[in-house]
């Protein structure tokens, strides 16, 4: 048996959260001497205590606690509670850096001004595709797709089919949330191959053919896609001095893709473009 001070060392938490615990009815003394009054832990309790300290820091309210407590909750579905919890938290802490990268190539913008990156125009031929479409509900979901398609559709089709990864945005502007997007392979031969369903993700990949386009504004990234929006403007920084318009949904050619983003992939942002017609003058009428 251990005294409140012992007990709080070898369960290193502090004597005066045992105190409260006490007080409250969570977590009480195993033993209290009727003559001195004094309280006493038996090393049985440690695993009372340690589920009621993970629900804790699982976020739970001592009302929650004491619920939980009472239920006689498992290991198993302990472990399960943490395994939401972690996630969670990850998955915070990836919105969280995304921001401060976000707000980091922002400043960027803002100290140096528009980028001096180099704009190519080129043509482009019509390209065999291989893709898939679906509806981006977050930028983590996206990626999930991306991931698994990257791995998974060139092990399930054969890998010597594919070329480049391709990603259109069909939105008429730039939507994270609830956007369309297209995500598939460049083919490296005309012959179309059959449809096929992918189960792990839900979808259907399906040959097309991407059009050719004649006047393709082109920007070559090193960096991380909170980055991007220097390459768009880059761009937007040419069409504006040369007189173009945008023709057409924005393509990403990934030369280099990371599953995960572990690293900085290397991005072609393509944007279709034509030549801005003058604006007609009025026409005045009596």
């Amino acid at each position: 048996m251990f005294s409140t001070g012992e007990f709080s060392k070898i369960a290193r938490v502090s004597r005066r959260l045992l105190r409260h615990y006490r007080d409250i009815g969570l977590f009480v003394p195993s033993h209290i001497d009727e003559q001195s009054g004094y309280h006493y832990y038996s090393i049985e309790q440690l695993s009372d205590l340690n589920r009621i300290l993970a629900l804790r820091d699982l976020g739970f309210t001592l009302e929650q606690i004491q619920r939980t407590v009472a239920q006689n909750v498992s290991v198993n579905e302990l472990r399960g509670m943490y395994q939401m919890r972690k996630a969670e938290i990850e998955r915070n802490l990836r919105d969280e850096l995304e921001k401060m990268r976000s707000i980091e190539s922002r400043l960027q913008a803002l100290e140096t001004g528009l980028p001096e990156l180099e704009v190519i125009i080129k043509a482009i031929p019509e390209q065999p595709y291989f893709s898939t479409e679906f509806v981006c509900l977050s930028i983590e979901h996206s990626q999930q797709i991306m991931d698994r398609m990257y791995r998974l559709l060139p092990e399930q089709v054969g890998s010597r089919h594919f070329g480049e990864m391709i990603t259109i945005l069909h939105s008429e502007d730039f939507i994270v949330v609830d956007g369309e997007v297209e995500v598939g392979f460049r083919l490296n031969q005309a012959k179309p191959l059959n449809e096929v369903h992918m189960e792990q993700l839900d979808l259907t990949f399906k040959p097309s053919v991407l059009p050719a386009i004649d006047t393709m504004a082109t920007v070559v990234m090193h960096e991380m896609p909170d980055f991007w929006h220097l390459g768009s403007s880059a761009i937007g920084q040419w069409m504006e001095t040369h007189s173009y318009q945008m023709a057409g949904p924005q393509r990403e050619i990934w030369h280099a893709y990371t599953p995960g983003m572990a690293e900085s992939p290397t991005v072609e942002l393509q944007i279709p473009v034509s030549k801005r017609l003058p604006a007609q003058p009025l026409q005045l009428t009596d």
